[in-house]
């Protein structure tokens, strides 16, 4: 008597074929053999890896197509090959890149130019940290952003190429501060809405005093408020002081916390 056993049917799926790297998949066996089981598996998945489990997974990490192959032994030792050709597709992914300068910057001048060094990039999307981007598909991968005030921002450019496959990158700019003030040295309150009010002004102000004395010496105003404006009356009454000569004297610490003294 001969017996003669069957060959098993080889027979396999994929729960995601193509994808960006690294692209993760789950290999399903559906192998069957008439009469009997199957005891064990050998799989190329097309990369020089091999696995023996029934239902692997495996992470493809480089770009390219990939022949899967998959032989399965019956319990009487009968065995089956097959091959299905480019089952995987791994598209390559962008590399986001950029550098910025001036770098410090400060606030007197805060705008920056941007230089995209992507590379595989067809779009390109830009996170200023400060609440303004520059949305997808705009060519402009080369921007120039202002910023409005001091401060430490986060920059991220993310990347896309023509396979939907995305990459970003993230750099901090700091944003410095710097100490200016100025006062003028007449002002006219007449009403005309010119040079109606006289005041001091500058950035990077942190403490700020100003007083304003006539010849004799006797008190005309006081602020301890930036924003606060003379408006050429007496200590803040009705009556205008003459058109004179009067001493400003203004006191003030700038944001490098040293003081400063101006007669």
């Amino acid at each position: 008597n001969v017996n003669v056993n069957p060959n098993p049917v080889v027979a396999f799926t994929v729960d995601d074929s193509t994808g960006c790297a690294p692209l993760c998949v789950n290999f399903t066996d559906g192998s069957t053999v008439v009469g009997g089981t199957i005891n064990s598996w050998l799989w190329n998945f097309g990369d020089g890896n091999t696995g023996n489990s029934q239902n692997p997974g495996h992470c493809y990490t480089a770009p390219g197509s990939y022949d899967v192959m998959l032989t399965v032994t019956s319990q009487n030792n009968c065995s089956a090959t097959y091959t299905h050709p480019d089952m995987i597709n791994v598209y390559p992914v962008p590399v986001a890149a950029f550098t910025m300068n001036p770098q410090p910057a400060t606030i007197d001048n805060p705008t920056l130019n941007f230089v995209d060094g992507s590379t595989g990039a067809s779009s390109w999307h830009w996170n200023f940290g400060d609440g303004d981007t520059l949305t997808w598909g705009n060519n402009d991968n080369n921007p120039t952003h202002t910023y409005a005030d001091t401060g430490y921002y986060n920059v991220q450019l993310i990347v896309i190429n023509q396979f939907g496959c995305i990459d970003s990158v993230t750099h901090p700019i700091y944003i410095e501060p710097v100490f200016t003030f100025y006062a003028p040295n007449a002002f006219t309150p007449n009403g005309d809405g010119i040079n109606d009010y006289f005041y001091g002004t500058g950035i990077g102000i942190e403490a700020y005093q100003m007083w304003i004395f006539d010849r004799w010496g006797n008190l005309i105003f006081h602020t301890t408020n930036l924003n606060d404006r003379w408006n050429g009356v007496v200590q803040g009454g009705d009556r205008e002081a003459q058109i004179d000569v009067y001493v400003c004297k203004v006191k003030l610490r700038d944001v490098f916390h040293k003081d400063h003294q101006y007669i």
